[in-house]
């Protein structure tokens, strides 16, 4: 439940077609930066229709979504910079994996630069760059996924641990 004055505040759904699909999370977002509080009911209230010719079946758009949502917080103090890099990396290397599976491999390219420009100076992105630039694109995307990401997440969740001791 909802007042009307907060969607007068907030917009209503974003009908952009780049965010199709995820229009429900980005109105979700702007939300949750308004208000002070936000409650959830454990009960399933809403049940959500799947079937074949459904959007939630689009993988890769689904992710583009997300990240032309996540784009509109890139100069918000609001969202921490750690918080949304974390976000950047998980759906880029998904948007990749998405990308391939689909047969889009002529995209993968430009939705690497556009990570890399994201998250230059991340150590996966780093050791991404020149596997990108010595191994084929199959090879580059096995060895990101089951190499290079979880030693980076790794190293990263063990920062954030050292930094609470």
């Amino acid at each position: 439940m909802l007042k009307k004055t907060l969607f007068d505040d907030v917009g209503y759904f974003d009908e952009n077609e780049e965010l199709r699909g995820t229009e429900d999370l980005d109105l979700w977002l702007r939300i949750a930066k308004k208000v002070n509080f936000v409650y959830g009911s454990p009960d399933r209230n809403v049940y959500y229709r799947m079937h074949q010719g459904g959007i939630h079946l689009q993988k890769a758009r689904m992710l583009i979504g997300r990240w032309k949502i996540l784009e509109k917080y890139d100069h918000d103090s609001d969202v921490p910079g750690l918080i949304r890099k974390r976000e950047y990396r998980y759906i880029f290397r998904e948007l990749m994996n998405s990308l391939s599976e689909e047969g889009r491999e002529d995209e993968i390219k430009a939705t690497f630069n556009v990570f890399v420009e994201k998250d230059p100076f991340g150590l996966g992105t780093l050791s991404q760059q020149l596997c990108y630039r010595l191994l084929p694109l199959k090879s580059f995307l096995w060895v990101s996924n089951k190499i290079i990401y979880r030693i980076a997440y790794r190293i990263e969740k063990l920062s954030y641990w050292l930094a609470r001791i």
